[in-house]
């Protein structure tokens, strides 16, 4: 695990370029204080900033993007998040890591360019997430949870038609 400064540690995964960033949170009466941002902490300028809601037991992905680069908060409820090694050329390909994002830790996943990326929603949950380039609907790609090997917990999860796997 690797020291920055006072906000953040990060742990790598076996997937190369996919970490884990553990924030440093400053609790105090009133709650807590934590650094969610910063331009200098990522590998990868961020260049959009998106904001997701998700009901209990929503599946969404898995997604891939024309080199997108992400960094993934859950900022309200409970997700199990999925990075998944799909760089054909990658000595860890179709490899699954799976991080647990919940807003009392603040935990944060990185998601490669070329890794497909998806979460499952524990209960309610709202989750942002950075990505270095502007979304390009025409540039995206689903997967198949069930394809790749992910077993959600589970039986009756909410999917998109897109995300359907049908």
């Amino acid at each position: 695990m690797r020291e920055y400064g006072q906000s953040f540690t990060v742990k790598p995964t076996p997937i190369n370029g996919c970490d884990v960033y553990f924030a440093k949170l400053i609790p105090d009466h009133r709650g807590f204080f934590s650094e969610i941002f910063s331009s200098q902490r990522y590998p990868f300028p961020v260049r959009q900033i998106n904001c997701s809601h998700s009901h209990a037991n929503v599946f969404r992905g898995i997604h891939t993007g024309i080199a997108f680069n992400k960094v993934v908060t859950c900022v309200k409820g409970s997700i199990i998040d999925y990075c998944v090694d799909l760089r054909e050329d990658s000595n860890t390909y179709k490899t699954i890591v799976s991080q647990r994002l919940t807003e009392e830790n603040f935990h944060q996943l990185i998601i490669p360019a070329g890794c497909g990326h998806g979460f499952f929603a524990e209960k309610d949950s709202v989750v942002v997430y950075g990505q270095c380039a502007t979304y390009q609907p025409n540039g995206e790609t689903t997967h198949c949870y069930k394809d790749l090997g992910i077993q959600l917990p589970v039986v009756n999860v909410i999917l998109s038609e897109k995300d359907s796997c049908e």
